[in-house]
C-alpha cells in the first residue's frame, strides 16, 4: 500500500490531491520487506493506482507539502493512525527524515509556500488523508472480468471464470475457446526476475485476440479461486 496527500498550487490557488496504490501480489517476495521504506516505495514501486481524488485543475501544478504512508495492503485505520501518531511526534521533535514503525513507513514535507507551521500542515493533511482512507479502505477497485488463480503443488494455474467467458465470447474471434494457462514456481521466479510481475503477461496470453479491448470491457481482476482475494488488477477505461 502507498497512500498520500499532496497540497498543490496552480493558477487557481491551493488544493489537495489524494491517492491510494495497492501492491497485491504484484511486488516480488524479495521486495516485500521494503514496504516500510516509504521513499523507496514512492519512487520505485508505488503499486497499482486503486483510487484518487483531485481538487483544482490538472497540469501546471507545484507540490508545496505532502504526507505519505507505505505498508502492507492489509492496513486498517487503526494501523494508519498509529504510524501517523509516530510521525507527528517525530515532526514535533524537529525530525525531517521519513520514519519506520513496524511494517509501515511515513514521510512528511512542508514548504514555506503553505504559510503554515509544519505541525499545523501535518494535522491538516492528516485529517484529509484519514477521511479519504476511511471512504474505501484498501479495497481493490471493481473489474468486470475475472481470471481465477489456483495452486497445486509447485504450479500456478490461470483461467477465465464462467461469467467472463460469456462476455468475452461475444467479442472474441469465431471459434475461440478459453484454456487454462499453467506455470511452475521455478519458471515463474526466473521470469519475474527478468521481466517483472507475471500477471499482465498472463492476461495477454489469455486474451481472446489482439482486437479484444479488455480495458474497454471493464478491466481484469486476478482472484484467488478459493479465497476470492484480488491478487492484481488491470486498468479499465472510464467513460
Amino acid at each position: 500500500m502507498y497512500l498520500g496527500a499532496q497540497r498543490v498550487i496552480d493558477d487557481s490557488g491551493p488544493s489537495v490531491t489524494l491517492y491510494l496504490y495497492l501492491h497485491g501480489h504484484g511486488l516480488p517476495t524479495s521486495h516485500r520487506a521494503m514496504l516500510s521504506d516509504v521513499r523507496w516505495i514512492s519512487q520505485l514501486a508505488p503499486g497499482q493506482l486503486a483510487r484518487e481524488r483531485h481538487e483544482g485543475k490538472a497540469g501546471g501544478r507545484s507540490i508545496v507539502s505532502y504526507l505519505e504512508v507505505s505498508g502492507p495492503d492489509e492496513t486498517d485505520i487503526g494501523s494508519l493512525r498509529g504510524v501517523l501518531d509516530a510521525l507527528n511526534e517525530h515532526v514535533a521533535a524537529g525530525g525531517k527524515e521519513p520514519i519506520v514503525k513496524g511494517a509501515w513507513g511515513a514521510d512528511f514535507f512542508c514548504g514555506a509556500e503553505t504559510g503554515r507551521a509544519p505541525l499545523e500542515e501535518l494535522g491538516n493533511l492528516r485529517v484529509r488523508l484519514e477521511q479519504f482512507f476511511e471512504d474505501g479502505g484498501t479495497m481493490p477497485p471493481d473489474r468486470d472480468l475475472t481470471i481465477e488463480v489456483s495452486r497445486a503443488e509447485d504450479m500456478t494455474f490461470f483461467r477465465w471464470d464462467g461469467e467472463s467467458y460469456d462476455k468475452l465470447a461475444v467479442e472474441a474471434p469465431a471459434g475461440w475457446r478459453p484454456f487454462r494457462f499453467s506455470i511452475s514456481d521455478e519458471v515463474r521466479d526466473a521470469f519475474e526476475r527478468q521481466h517483472g510481475v507475471l500477471f499482465p503477461h498472463v492476461m495477454e496470453v489469455l486474451r481472446p485476440g489482439d482486437e479484444v479491448d479488455l480495458e474497454a470491457l471493464g478491466g481484469v481482476a486476478f482472484k484467488d479461486e478459493s479465497t476470492r482475494k484480488v491478487l492484481w488488477f488491470s486498468p479499465r477505461k472510464v467513460g
